[in-house]
């Protein structure tokens, strides 16, 4: 069984910050349409300057300022489980 890891990722380089917050999916699509959702909402603020997205749509990074480096990274990672079924093995991200 294959998971995608949404991350979302907030970088201030000027400032020597980052935030990264991951939601967890079992379908692609799924893991999609809220990339897509969170996306539409960061480009909703008035402070977004632009927004590149990857060819396969996995991967966005919205600018807030070029100057400051401020930016959003919202990302869909496939990951495969190597632990066995078996819920007291745990693996990290």
């Amino acid at each position: 069984m294959k998971y995608y890891a949404l991350l979302h990722a907030v970088c201030g380089l000027a400032e020597g910050y980052s935030d990264t917050t991951v939601r967890w999916f079992n379908d692609l699509d799924k893991a999609l349409e809220a990339k897509g959702k969170l996306v539409a909402i960061l480009m909703d603020g008035d402070n977004a300057e632009s927004c590149t997205t990857s060819t396969d749509g996995t991967e966005s990074v919205i600018t807030f300022d070029i100057d400051e480096c401020e930016q959003e990274i919202v990302r869909i990672i496939e990951l495969k489980p190597t632990w066995p079924e078996n819920k007291s093995i745990c693996e990290y991200l």
